[in-house]
């Protein structure tokens, strides 16, 4: 135990965290008779989190990479990848925390594999990849009528000073390594103005992420697909609200209200 953490190995968690996944799990599996698709399941995990508090760089930390496990508070990518995690888990009746851990390590870090910062998935695009190749989603965007998203990645290397890690000169020659793979091979998205005439194939359940015009980076916010009144809405962690909820606008009223926001990619749980 330390500073009222347990530590074990390269795991990180509180008796908190074990709790709550305990109690996440008991409702999802209270709920699973009907839930047949990954998609329906995805839904039902992320709103196991409604209300849940946002947090801020609740993954990093000083000293070695650590599995970091912290469901007291989420940020958007916590959220929707511990949804992903739970939807799996339920599916597939593996439900102890051990599994839990593996399978978040699992899709937290490249291949599967902790090993030290850059091993993490820091890019939703890189993340995406990752995830396909593993068998958690299959990519929709192209599918959809999408189009390449041709623009440099490069917002963590160019702003060093935001990420302590990247202060050793390995790891940023590590993370500069992969910012010039996730360029090369453009992620696709779907532009703002063409959703309306795509959002009836997109499904409840499905991956949503916000591409941004930020230069250097592809992608702002993520969250879940949940369908209102034949309209999709986003299910997400919103750090200015302070918590999980469902956008009150649709999904193209989500990005159209900020110039910044480009347009979305999409991904289905498989």
């Amino acid at each position: 135990m330390e500073g009222g953490k347990e530590r074990e190995g390269a795991l990180l968690y509180s008796p908190d965290d074990l709790l709550i996944f305990r109690e996440r799990v008991e409702t999802l599996l209270r709920g699973r008779e009907g839930i047949l698709a990954p998609g329906a399941g995805m839904a039902a995990a992320g709103l196991a989190f409604l209300e849940c508090p946002y947090g801020e760089h609740t993954l990093e930390g000083e000293g070695p990479e650590r599995l970091v496990i912290n469901l007291r508070e989420l940020d958007c990518m916590t959220f929707l990848e511990n949804a992903l995690v739970l939807e799996r888990l339920v599916r597939t009746s593996a439900t102890a925390f051990a599994d839990y851990a593996a399978t978040l390590q699992k899709v937290r870090y490249r291949k599967g594999t902790l090993n030290g910062y850059a091993s993490r998935l820091h890019y939703f695009s890189d993340w995406l990849s990752d995830a396909q190749d593993k068998g958690f989603v299959r990519t929709m965007t192209e599918s959809l009528g999408g189009q390449p998203l041709l623009k440099p990645i490069s917002y963590m290397t160019r702003h060093r000073e935001l990420f302590p890690a990247l202060a050793d000169p390995e790891t940023f020659r590590q993370m500069r390594e992969i910012e010039d793979l996730i360029t090369a091979r453009p992620p696709c998205f779907i532009p703002r103005e063409k959703l309306r005439s795509v959002e009836d194939r997109i499904q409840e359940g499905d991956l949503l992420a916000i591409t941004t015009r930020m230069p250097g980076m592809d992608v702002a916010h993520v969250g879940i697909a949940l369908r209102r009144r034949g309209r999709i809405h986003l299910l997400h962690a919103s750090r200015l609200a302070g918590k999980v909820l469902i956008s009150p606008e649709t999904l193209y009223g989500y990005l159209m209200k900020k110039k910044e926001r480009t347009g979305v990619m999409v991904a289905r749980a498989v």
